[in-house]
């Protein structure tokens, strides 16, 4: 079993270290964990204008072994002006 790191960074730039980890078989699973724990991340953050997360996960090794970015946005629509029917 491996040791993975999965730190945060936010859409304001602030990075969050995960000092625990998590120990996974493989790769592999380091990715799925990943994706799910940031799914996890951006249905509890979202705001009205929606959120961003870039999830970079490490081993012991100090160099990141690849990232997740997740986002979600809020864009207002125009309005649709109501038809105007000949009566």
């Amino acid at each position: 079993m491996t040791r993975f790191y999965f730190d945060h960074q936010e859409k304001d730039g602030e990075i969050r270290r995960d000092e625990e980890g998590t120990e996974l078989p493989d790769l592999a699973a380091a990715r799925v964990e990943a994706v799910r724990a940031a799914a996890e991340w951006i249905k509890d953050h979202v705001s009205e204008s929606g959120t961003e997360l870039r999830l970079v996960t490490r081993n012991d090794d100090p160099d990141p072994l690849f990232m997740v970015k997740a986002s979600i946005e809020i864009s207002p629509m125009a309005t649709r002006k109501p038809s105007s029917k000949p009566e």
